[in-house]
């Protein structure tokens, strides 16, 4: 389930259920002023440092030899370490919005964001359209990797004690019996449901 890190309105949708994309393809364009003014405060704070880096070393030096007071020194240091402490969250806060903090400081301000796929996989869902509002809360799109799919068996009490861990399964779906997948256990579910059954997790090995 792929979010967004903020929430903005929907610039674009680049994909379709069913299509298949590539770990780092763009599926979803995101725009909002939040994502301008986090660039602009970080320029803000990158001004301010040069400023505040040279006051703090003139400080220290200056300390050394008792020019000056240790207050001063110490509020030239804590001035300085507190703007290397914005400026390096929001660093991060541009990273996780796939803004690349190089670029910013190059004075390339950017107005949308690219949503990316954290891998390669197949698209089963897209619940967002052009020119909708998103929160971070919201799921953007459903990816599923072919390669991971998991199935879930429901087994009922009397059952539970032929299951086990690295236990073997064969399936088939009721369109292609003839097909045999093959599928191992990996979790085994503790609790029994009110139908009198538990959930255990395979994974699908072929």
């Amino acid at each position: 389930s792929i979010s967004s890190a903020l929430g903005g309105h929907v610039k674009s949708v680049r994909v379709l259920p069913g299509k298949f994309v590539r770990k780092g393809d763009v599926i979803v364009i995101i725009e909002d002023n939040q994502f301008i003014q986090i660039q602009q405060d970080y320029l803000t704070t990158q001004a301010q440092l040069l400023s505040a880096a040279p006051n703090y070393n003139r400080q220290k030096e200056l300390n050394t030899t008792k020019s000056t007071s240790d207050k001063l020194m110490q509020q030239a240091e804590t001035e300085y370490k507190s703007l290397l402490a914005i400026k390096n969250g929001l660093e991060e806060k541009l990273r996780l919005l796939n803004i690349n903090p190089s670029k910013v400081a190059a004075g390339k301000i950017q107005r949308s964001i690219n949503i990316v796929a954290p891998f390669s996989g197949v698209v089963s869902g897209v619940n967002v359209n052009k020119g909708k509002y998103v929160a971070p809360s919201d799921v953007l799109v459903e990816l599923i990797n072919p390669q991971g799919l998991i199935l879930k068996v429901k087994v009922f009490e009397k059952d539970l004690p032929k299951i086990a861990i690295g236990q073997n399964v064969t399936l088939f779906t009721n369109g292609d019996a003839d097909n045999k997948l093959k599928a191992k256990i990996i979790t085994k579910g503790n609790s029994i449901l009110e139908d009198g059954s538990t959930e255990v997790i395979a994974k699908l090995i072929n």
